[in-house]
């Protein structure tokens, strides 16, 4: 074999020097014609390599881990604010890639290039391994074509037929919760919403889509459920190095074995849930077809989707794989993404008990509404027209997207438009991004959701109000289909069930905050924004078992016994429109009370002949067991919860106030009485059980919560940036958000300040200037400091704060540098640095600048005292430090001392002058109380 090889060679070589080529030559000129091929390519290809952005953690996967293992928005948000709206990012091995969020870009991409831009191959595969190959994996024509059979199930009449079914579910969501209340000792349980919403929303789909009952919230031990449970987290959640690199590099072709093969515990659970969803769904989509053939269609979306492929001509209608497909796409995509918006809807109100109580009263507010006009439940209509509840919704669909982004592939070369210039690391400025055929983009969602020029500069906090105002649906071009968000994607490839999940979130929102009151847990301080191709909660540590939200649910005011009474009155008592919650209600408490009394006797009311038996309703007797077994079963008074809001100032509407009114006449009146028992009748003066009633609710009234302070508006305002803090995971971070959110605004303040007080001059009128300064801003100097010092244990940063405030300006120095800003510089000083004549420094600095000490400024220096008396902070044993130590001290103790007053520094003058240094109490208290006739005028000046 090898000779017959070494002589073909040598045959070739020989024909090439008979044709006047030397071999080595030739293979010389072939490399230099390549290499100059090579380099052509390279200068006259389209390049992104000069739009700045971050250096990669590796070669081998460039920035990817960073984005795929943070919690969602964190590294979106950190190239925004550092890059701009168009950043350059590093894939595999150097490749550039783009991270998007620029307005213009993205309405170039959804709407105006169609399918120019593709989705990414390892994506799409994904997509099929959870899903099928259904709406979210199809791509160009196959979409067009799954999209345009899908669309007659979700259109706007479809989608507000539902909402019964929604609100159908919320209820028996809400009695299930209402059960564990009632088991509950003290009445009052944590919860993890995110189970219950998933399984309430795979309810909603089941019935709403497919007419089919899952059983998810009746029964836990749902297979089915339990195999949809956790897929998500499951499969993609924190994914490893090893599983970013194999899905990036491997062709698709070898994915798909690994995805049919491979014994990994999350690929094993996909293909299990793909082998659960097609028996299910194969066996419904039978159904639903032999249904059509016997003219027995159902409006469920499963039955309109049937029909609408039956009628398409046989080269549009999609295959028994395409319908089972989208069938699976509707299960997962449609159950998770709705639950997940829950969980983060929830998880706002939780943290915002003033918004929770305002969406409250407006939900209670349009109930009244709907019985004044005979109707029993919330419409599609009624839903729409609540103002409040929309700006909820709205804003955690923002700060909260449960897509947060979007991958796509640029199908051929093309220029895409910017809202703002970019200025490039070679020094040029454009206006137009070109970009080659096969540049991988990532369309950040959650990053363009919190542009400040489209959604104001407060776009990183949660604040429904700026719904009310000039909001992102005015501002910037038009892109998303639901608020101008990009929540729900847009374009061609817009979500075809968003209204589906937008009434379903409506109503199950307004079922459970019209009969809960909701507060986050310490658990919460734990909570990441887990990426798993959906934006789910889950706790840090715990990212394994799958979404978790902890919510803890208020506790009763109601008496332990009668609780379970109250519950099973609820039933009959909704008749009255009342919520379901006794503690919401007195009236209801009052009905719950009448009912529990009615169970201990064996008669009803007595009749018009006025007879009063012993044992009925009426007698002492059974009122007296009443009040017994409520003092029995009252727990001792006690505060309630952890105050994470303020209190509701009225629990009762004024049409529940009026019919309370009317019951309590129905049922004690003594007009009424008197008028049933006769005239004659002289066994009830004053009124049936009227002093009972009084002594009742004389009794309960001990047990009610204690009022709560209110809280003004600079409490406010600091713990909303308390909690924009809380989102920063890094020191870096948390600097970046400071020079942001506080030094810049300390600088707008002023600007404004200065610019008004230019304009009063000008005018001479007498108007209130505005403030030199934010009200909170030397707490958030303080904050800052201490966060950087105590949590990220890195003291620099806390001197660097300090140090900004006070060289940014005379009126940041002065507002900024109080008190509290410091005391912290003064322990970060000695705790940090152990440099006492740092803390020197400082303390003659607040001396001469007339910054008073507090309490906290004294416990630093007894620390400093005490730890100098220990010897075990000085640096060596050396006699002259240990000295010059306690000299530093004194000197910082006499600065702290308390100054005399005038009075009394004459006084001990006078004393040492005449009577001498020996201390005299007698005599001290003698004449300093008689010091004015020792003074000569009052002038101070000793006679």
């Amino acid at each position: 074999m090898s000779a017959s090889l070494v002589e073909r060679s040598t045959s070739f070589g020989e024909q090439l020097r008979a044709w006047g080529l030397n071999p080595t030559t030739l293979v010389f000129s072939i490399v230099i014609a390549l290499a100059l091929y090579l380099t052509y390519q390279r200068a006259t290809a389209i390049s992104v390599s000069n739009i700045p952005g971050p250096e990669p953690e590796s070669f081998l996967l460039g920035n990817l881990p960073e984005i795929f293992q943070s919690q969602v928005g964190v590294p979106d948000f950190k190239y925004q604010q550092l890059y701009g709206d168009v950043v350059r990012i590093k894939g595999p091995f150097g490749e550039d890639r783009l991270m998007i969020s620029d307005p213009k870009a993205l309405q170039y991409i959804f709407h105006t290039a169609g399918y120019g831009f593709l989705k990414w191959p390892e994506r799409t595969e994904i997509s099929r391994i959870l899903m099928g190959r259904g709406l979210l994996w199809a791509d160009g024509e196959t979409h067009r074509r799954q999209r345009k059979v899908m669309l007659p199930g979700f259109g706007a009449p479809e989608s507000k037929a539902f909402v019964p079914i929604f609100r159908r579910v919320g209820t028996e969501l809400t009695a299930q919760w209402s059960d564990i209340l009632a088991s509950s000792p003290d009445q009052t349980t944590i919860l993890n919403v995110a189970s219950w919403l998933s399984r309430a929303t795979m309810d909603s789909i089941g019935e709403a889509a497919f007419d089919y009952q899952f059983g998810a919230l009746s029964n836990t031990d749902n297979e089915f459920m339990k195999a949809y449970f956790g897929l998500m987290s499951d499969t993609l959640g924190s994914p490893p190095r090893s599983a970013i690199f194999m899905q990036t590099i491997l062709p698709v072709w070898m994915l798909q074995l690994m995805s049919k093969y491979s014994r990994a515990r999350n690929l094993v659970h996909a293909r299990h849930t793909a082998r659960l969803a097609n028996a299910v769904t194969k066996q419904l989509v039978e159904s639903k077809a032999e249904a059509l053939l016997q003219g027995k269609g159902n409006k469920d979306i499963l039955s309109l989707l049937v029909k609408a492929n039956a009628s398409e001509q046989s080269s549009t209608r999609l295959t028994e794989e395409e319908m089972l497909a989208q069938m699976r796409t509707i299960l997962l995509a449609g159950h998770e993404t709705s639950a997940t918006s829950l969980c983060w809807v929830l998880l706002e109100l939780a943290r915002h008990p003033d918004v929770q109580d305002k969406l409250r009263k407006e939900i209670r507010e349009t109930e009244m509404s709907i019985h004044a006009r005979g109707d029993s439940d919330f419409s599609a209509s009624d839903l729409d027209n609540m103002p409040y509840l929309s700006a909820v919704i709205k804003e955690s669909m923002r700060f909260h997207p449960a897509v947060y982004q979007n991958y796509r592939l640029a199908a051929h070369d093309d220029v895409l438009p910017l809202s703002k210039p970019i200025n490039t690391t070679d020094g040029k400025v454009i206006t137009k991004l070109p970009i080659p055929k096969g540049m991988k983009i990532i369309l950040s969602i959650a990053a363009y959701n919190r542009n400040t020029e489209i959604f104001g500069e407060d776009a990183h906090i949660f604040n429904p109000e700026r719904w009310f105002r000039d909001s992102g649906e005015k501002r910037g071009p038009t892109l998303g289909v639901h608020g101008n968000l990009l929540t729900f994607a847009g374009g061609v490839r817009t979500c075809i069930g968003w209204r589906f999940a937008l009434y379903e979130m409506l109503a199950l929102t307004v079922e459970i905050i019209n009969n809960f009151e909701l507060f986050p847990t310490p658990d919460i301080d734990r909570l990441r924004r887990e990426a798993c191709l959906v934006m789910l909660p889950t706790l840090e540590g715990e990212q394994l078992k799958g979404e978790n939200l902890p919510l803890r649910f208020p506790e009763y005011e109601n008496p332990a016994n009668m609780l379970s009474h109250c519950h099973l009155a609820s039933r009959s008592f909704r008749r009255f429109r009342y919520p379901v919650i006794p503690h919401a209600c007195p009236a209801f408490l009052c009905y719950a009370t009448r009912s529990y009394a009615t169970r201990l006797s064996s008669n009803t009311r007595p009749s018009n002949q006025g007879s009063h038996k012993s044992g009925s309703l009426w007698s002492e007797e059974s009122w007296d067991q009443v009040f017994l077994d409520l003092d029995k079963s009252l727990p001792p008074p006690r505060a309630s919860g952890p105050l994470f809001s303020q209190p509701r100032r009225q629990t009762m509407t004024e049409r529940e106030s009026k019919v309370l009114t009317g019951m309590l006449d129905m049922i004690f009146d003594s007009k009424e009485a008197r008028e049933d028992l006769g005239d004659g009748n002289s066994e009830m003066p004053g009124g049936i059980v009227r002093g009972q009633v009084d002594d009742l609710f004389s009794r309960l009234r001990r047990f009610s919560r204690r009022p709560r302070r209110e809280v003004d508006s600079s409490t406010r305002m600091f713990d909303k940036k308390k909690e924009e803090m809380s989102f920063c995971t890094t020191d870096q971070q948390l600097l970046e958000w400071a020079l942001r959110e506080v030094f810049d605004e300390s600088k707008r303040y002023e600007e404004a300040a200065r610019k008004a007080m230019v304009e009063a001059s000008g005018t001479g009128e007498k108007t209130e200037l505005p403030h030199l300064q934010s009200p909170i801003y030397s707490q958030l100097i303080a904050h800052l400091m201490r966060t950087f010092r105590v949590h990220f244990r890195d003291p620099n940063l806390a001197l660097f704060i300090f140090n900004h405030a006070q060289k940014l300006s005379t009126v940041s120095y002065v507002f900024g540098c109080s008190t509290a800003a410091y005391n912290e510089l003064v322990e970060t000083r000695w705790l940090a640095f152990n440099d006492i004549q740092g803390v020197l420094a400082a303390i003659e600095e607040m001396t001469l600048n007339g910054v008073p000490f507090d309490s906290r400024t004294r416990k630093v220096v007894d620390t400093i005292r005490r730890e100098l008396g220990s010897r075990e902070i000085l640096t060596g044993s050396d006699e002259v430090v240990q000295s010059e130590s306690w000299e530093i001290l004194t000197k910082i103790e006499k600065l702290l001392a308390p100054k005399l007053h005038t009075r009394r520094k004459n006084f001990l003058q006078w004393k040492a002058e005449v009577v001498g240094v020996d201390d005299n109490e007698t005599f001290d208290d003698w004449a300093f109380d008689d010091l004015e006739k020792l003074t000569v005028g009052g002038s101070g000046r000793l006679n």
